[in-house]
């Protein structure tokens, strides 16, 4: 069984501070951090795939508790040219961990003078990482797993002249096997169709930075997402509001994020006769401490995550948070 929590942050919409930026982040040569994480996962929702939710005895319900561990690194490794202008990276990046999102990808970081900072960066194909039910309508026995592949990328911009970021990403989503969602039901094969999940997710947002102080800043930032799917009733789109404290003090850095989006979907979902409209909250909570037993390059990290979805239709309806902590060290 892969752990679905801890793809959902893999994974995690495009858009930390865990790999946070030293003040050589940006000398030229070789640099990075690597930090091995325990995370305590507790979830319930109809697509976990725990085999202990392999069974549901009605469709209306949103699943079986269950709780899990697991051991996770996160890392980055990155190189900078002579001129401190151009970065490349492979690994975590350090303004997607404090939302949550923890996926892998390669990308580079280009400063423009006067005008601002590019990066774009890619996180391929990792088959096997994450799963979901062939059918999640099929009761009363146990519902069979399929592979779930992601890739996608996102662009990034900071401008110099004021403290804004515009972003955008795009996800693939795709299933490994055939697509069974709702074979087990008495549908014609036109509402079967309705229900196909492989997707094109694309999110653009905007956001500001405004410093309060010296030490604390807020980072508002609006967000629109847009699912393709191949099945209209797994089509929306979404507009969600984000508000991000930091907060940095000596060896002490704090970095919360609140989030809070609503999905408007397209089509009737044949199996419940009605659209789904979901509200999503997320909250992410990341705590750093550089310098532990006196080395500058060992660090102390904890995250918290928890995401909260309500739907009109509770099969749909989730309810996720996880702990994490770990040491980090930088070289």
């Amino acid at each position: 069984m892969k752990q679905p929590m801890i793809a959902l942050f893999v994974a995690g919409l495009l858009s930390g501070h865990v790999l946070a930026n030293g003040p050589d982040s940006k000398r030229p040569g070789w640099s990075g951090e690597i930090s091995l994480n325990g995370f305590a996962i507790h979830q319930r929702s109809q697509f976990n795939t725990h085999d202990e939710n392999a069974v549901t005895e009605d469709l209306n319900n949103s699943g079986k508790t269950t709780d899990d561990t697991e051991i996770a690194p996160l890392g980055r490794l990155q190189y900078t040219l002579p001129s401190g202008q151009t970065q490349f990276f492979i690994g975590q990046s350090q303004d997607q961990v404090a939302e949550g999102q923890l996926q892998a990808e390669l990308g580079v970081t280009q400063v423009f003078p006067a005008l601002g900072e590019l990066t774009l960066a890619y996180f391929p194909k990792l088959p096997g990482l994450n799963e979901t039910w062939e059918d999640p309508f099929l009761t009363g026995v146990a519902r069979q797993t399929t592979d779930v592949t992601t890739h996608g990328g996102r662009l990034a911009f900071t401008a110099s002249a004021i403290p804004l970021t515009l972003r955008y990403g795009f996800v693939d989503y795709q299933l490994d096997g055939e697509d069974l969602s709702g074979q087990s039901l008495m549908l014609s094969d036109a509402q079967r169709q309705q229900l196909q999940r492989e997707s094109r997710f694309r999110q653009g947002s905007a956001e500001l930075l405004m410093p309060v102080n010296r030490v604390l800043s807020l980072v508002p930032r609006l967000i629109y997402t847009e699912r393709n799917a191949d099945g209209a009733a797994n089509d929306f789109t979404a507009l969600g509001y984000q508000l991000g404290i930091n907060l940095n003090y000596h060896r002490h850095g704090f970095y919360t994020t609140f989030q809070y989006s609503d999905e408007d979907y397209d089509g009737i979902n044949p199996v419940f006769g009605k659209k789904r409209d979901t509200t999503r909250l997320n909250a992410t909570l990341v705590y750093v401490y550089q310098g532990l037993l006196g080395n500058e390059n060992l660090g102390l990290n904890v995250l918290g995550g928890l995401e909260k979805s309500n739907s009109d239709i509770k099969f749909y309806e989730t309810d996720s948070h996880f702990i994490s902590a770990g040491i980090s060290y930088r070289f």
